[in-house]
């Protein structure tokens, strides 16, 4: 830790102390004492990152009239950070940046007063002296600003990785949202083989379909049915089938989708489609379809759907994900 003495006021006893932390430049304030008594001194601590270049800022959030009038930047989907911080920056670097350890960390620095503004991560607080504690500080605010950092560079199979494994998800949702939107993401670059083989983009729309989240539901549906191949039908679980089904605007996708209920579908999908043929009294648009894939369903099950067997739902027992475990270690965040 290369850290030395810049100023040095030896009546007050203010001094400051600059130098480099984990490659981080670190700023070290004492301010001068107003009453001669031994105690804490008012420090403040400054660590300057150039290399976010404003995408990722934060602050504590306002509350009462103040907080009602300012708008927002972007909100991470964990609604008691959300309470606590206020976001600004870059939308994507954002939802890359703060996963479940670097809320945590951003919270208790915005907790305790702190903020990262215009690159500099910043902190005023109250300690004895410049000992352990002070040091552990601006350890800590260097391993922050260096998170941070990593994510300035948009990753769209970082964002898939929080779209399956985050552990809130309305964050999935936010994430799942980025990932199918980046420009150059993984829609624009994925073959159609990924769809048929159980691809990454595959594995974290597959997983969002068999949330309980409707609105994560609703999102990975509709992109679903947007790209459904019915070669690859036997792929896709119950819970991909109806998601698009439910959510899809093509009709002639719909009719593919209950076409693969009826083929590959087992219990879940029978309800849906039994569901949907008595809807509207049977006057509904499809039903015929759907009545045709009833009549399928149950031929190939043999009229007993009780321990039939369907298509795997994801993330299964056993079963491989190509999306790797989000990197998010839980280590102290410097305030232990």
């Amino acid at each position: 830790m290369g850290l030395y003495l810049v100023e040095h006021n030896r009546t007050s006893g203010a001094f400051c102390v600059r130098g480099k932390v984990a490659g981080v430049r670190i700023d070290l304030t004492r301010h001068p004492k107003r009453e001669k008594a031994p105690g804490k001194w008012n420090w403040t601590l400054k660590a300057h990152e150039g290399g976010l270049r404003k995408r990722v800022e934060f602050s504590a959030e306002r509350t009462g009239l103040g907080g009602l009038f300012r708008d927002r930047d972007y909100t991470s989907g964990d609604p008691v950070f959300d309470d606590a911080v206020r976001l600004t920056g870059e939308p994507h670097t954002l939802c890359v940046a703060l996963t479940t350890s670097t809320r945590r960390w951003v919270k208790g620095w915005v907790d305790r007063g702190g903020a990262l503004v215009d690159d500099t991560l910043s902190l005023d607080f109250r300690a004895t002296a410049y000992a352990h504690a002070i040091l552990r500080r601006a350890r800590a605010a260097a391993r922050l600003l260096r998170r941070l950092e990593a994510a300035v560079e948009i990753q769209p199979a970082r964002l898939m990785q929080i779209a399956v494994h985050d552990t809130l998800p309305t964050v999935r949702t936010i994430a799942l949202k980025y990932a199918l939107a980046l420009p150059g993401g993984p829609l624009s670059s994925q073959p159609a083989e990924d769809w048929t083989h159980g691809g990454a983009l595959f594995q974290a729309l597959s997983a969002a379909a068999h949330s309980d989240h409707s609105p994560l539901v609703e999102l990975a549906g509709a992109h679903l049915s947007a790209h459904f191949l019915p070669g690859s039908r036997a792929t896709w679980s119950e819970s991909m089938l109806i998601a698009a089904a439910q959510h899809g605007i093509d009709r002639g996708v719909w009719r593919e989708l209950v076409s693969a209920m009826g083929e590959v579908g087992g219990q879940r999908c029978l309800d849906y489609l039994v569901d949907y043929a008595e809807g509207w009294f049977g006057l509904r648009k499809g039903t015929k379809q759907a009545e045709a894939a009833i009549t399928t369903l149950m031929t190939r099950l043999g009229g007993d759907t009780k321990g039939a067997l369907s298509v795997v739902e994801p993330l299964s027992a056993g079963a491989v994900s190509l999306i790797a475990p989000l990197d998010d270690d839980d280590e102290d965040d410097g305030w232990a």
